[in-house]
């Protein structure tokens, strides 16, 4: 399936990972171990003289979630990590349409206060996608909270939403292209962590003669103080199946638990 258009949507249908991550922080710096992973970073002395100023997340806490990440040699022959685009002002502001639309601050979907890590996009031959993004909070009993809004009916129509709307944005300029109803469902993919949620996006495509069905899989898993949210995006001419993601979900669950066992 290479060169085909399919792959020019896969920067489109993975916007919504930033906001089924939850507790994410929104600023990111390279991993110093130079492996593609991205990491919050921490402010220089200046920044933090203000007393009002947030909390910035412990060394510790960044090194915990880089090490959970999932990393190459997780994969099969033939996968490819490619670093991550950085973010700009247009992704904050996504997110701010998911945190009014389901009803909660800014704030509690997204604290600068937790380490985050995000590891580089793993992809195939056939154009499909692995990422896993790592969010540490400071306390369990936060993490359990905002799992439960991510876990919620509202939040997933909320997601849903957007996500059409972003699709019907991106097919403005493609004049052969068409797009079936986007739907949006949770998903069982087993039990992983201490808990599980899982959603599922699928979107019919029609672009310059291809018909495609293009399926995003999203597992957000809690391990104590911890979320770890793993994203594939498939298509239905591709290799990936259910069970290779379900392998990703449980390996990088494993990954985070040795994680948080070293440093709780």
């Amino acid at each position: 399936m290479t060169g085909s258009p399919a792959p020019n949507f896969l920067g489109l249908l993975l916007l919504p990972v930033l906001a089924l991550t939850a507790c994410s922080g929104s600023d990111e710096a390279a991993s110093p171990d130079g492996d593609g992973a991205q990491s919050q970073s921490s402010p220089n002395p200046s920044e933090t003289s203000d007393p009002t100023a947030p909390a910035s997340p412990s060394p510790a806490d960044i090194a915990l979630a880089e090490a959970a990440l999932l990393t190459l040699s997780d994969f099969p022959a033939g996968w490819e990590s490619v670093p991550q685009p950085e973010e700009d002002g247009d992704d904050t502001k996504e997110r701010e349409k998911i945190a009014n639309c389901v009803g909660v601050s800014y704030d509690t979907l997204y604290s600068d206060a937790n380490a985050e890590a995000e590891s580089p996009d793993f992809t195939n031959e056939d154009d499909e996608t692995v990422s896993v993004r790592v969010v540490v909070d400071t306390d369990e009993s936060t993490t359990i909270e905002n799992f439960g809004i991510v876990a919620s009916p509202k939040y997933r129509e909320c997601v849903s939403k957007y996500m059409g709307e972003a699709v019907e944005e991106s097919m403005k300029d493609q004049k052969d292209g068409k797009v079936g109803n986007l739907s949006l469902n949770e998903v069982s993919l087993g039990n992983h962590g201490d808990q599980t949620v899982a959603f599922r996006v699928t979107i019919p495509i029609e672009v310059q003669g291809f018909n495609l069905e293009a399926t995003g899989d999203f597992a957000l898993v809690r391990v104590g103080r911890a979320l770890t949210n793993v994203s594939g995006m498939r298509f239905d001419v591709g290799s990936m199946t259910t069970d290779d993601f379900v392998k990703f979900v449980e390996t990088a669950t494993k990954r985070l638990q040795a994680a948080l066992t070293a440093n709780p």
